[in-house]
């Protein structure tokens, strides 16, 4: 992965249940400033989950942002 600068966004080994239902598994990301990225995928692979983590709509279970 290609890091330099600082981070305008980490999340770091984030999960977050839903019930039995694992959505997010200790994902880790690290956005640079001035970068963007856009998180594409099947339904159901957690994308909403994270983008609502990130926006703190919901709270994860373990990890850190």
């Amino acid at each position: 992965m290609w890091v330099s600068g600082k981070s305008a966004l980490r999340l770091t080994a984030v999960s977050k249940n839903y019930g039995q239902v694992r959505a997010l598994d200790r994902l880790s990301l690290d956005v640079q400033q001035g970068r963007f990225i856009v998180l594409i995928g099947q339904s159901a692979v957690g994308k909403a989950t994270t983008m609502r983590t990130i926006a703190e709509h919901v709270r994860q279970d373990a990890g850190r942002l």
